[in-house]
């Protein structure tokens, strides 16, 4: 689950169309991440697969994407299936940022924690740190692993590849389809907080595959370099390398 944070319930439109991008922004990186790995056709590293999002105040919670285990793929988690779920997570960030120049918020801080806690499993737990080389260490009493200092620097240098890497992709991702979140925003304004503002991620999927069928060209092509850029992205992430993000800068000037 992918969540913003409740403080006070969002009165505003501002604030409504704040929380209806954050949201959208988990959801659009997942299933752009589920597209592109179905795209693929190797069903062992397709991440989950968006359930609903909720764009409803409750619990603690402003509104939530909740994403399931794939039908194609139940069982398997790997580099693929992680990675895509930290992008998810960094999905509501990069939208704040992207929109209303915010950089960092205390709605984001339950996702930092997700982001963190899946790149330390997959470090620790899975064997995808480069640098650690499939070492697993001891822990202490209260679950922190017991680590040399050189330990220490492979294991958070292995850690922060991933979330760099993931961060950088979100932001990509949501700056390609920025207009979209807009029409998502749009769409839901009205219905945000209604107790009913619930879209299934079948519904979800159809909204987007509409939206990239109406593009213009240019818009389309930017999306083919998109993918090119997150299989660019994923394939320095098995490398335990940050992405280099010249190569894109050159392409867009």
């Amino acid at each position: 689950m992918s969540s913003i944070n409740l403080i006070s319930s969002p009165n505003s439109t501002r604030e409504k169309g704040l929380t209806i991008r954050h949201e959208g922004g988990h959801a659009l990186n997942l299933q752009f991440m589920y597209n592109l790995f179905k795209e693929e056709g190797d069903s062992i590293r397709i991440p989950d697969s968006i359930a609903n999002i909720a764009l409803d105040p409750r619990g603690d919670y402003l509104g939530c994407v909740y994403h399931n285990t794939s039908e194609e793929n139940t069982t398997t988690m790997n580099l693929e299936t992680v990675f895509s779920n930290i992008v998810c997570s960094f999905g509501g960030n990069s939208a704040e940022e992207l929109f209303y120049g915010m950089e960092g918020s205390y709605g984001i801080s339950q996702d930092l924690e997700n982001a963190n806690y899946m790149a330390k499993i997959a470090v620790l737990r899975m064997g995808l740190g480069t640098r650690m080389d499939y070492f697993i260490p001891d822990f202490d009493e209260n679950g922190n692993p017991i680590l040399t200092a050189a330990d220490e620097e492979n294991y958070e240098n292995d850690v922060k590849s991933f979330i760099y890497n993931a961060k950088y992709l979100s932001d990509e991702i949501v700056d390609c389809y920025s207009e979209f979140l807009n029409e998502f925003a749009k769409k839901f304004i009205n219905d945000f907080g209604t107790g009913n503002c619930i879209i299934t991620g079948s519904d979800f999927a159809k909204m987007l595959a509409d939206w990239e069928e109406r593009q213009s060209q240019e818009t389309k092509d930017n999306i083919a370099k998109l993918k090119q850029t997150a299989k660019a992205i994923i394939a320095a992430q098995k490398e335990g390398e940050k992405y280099n993000c010249e190569q894109d800068n050159e392409t867009k000037v």
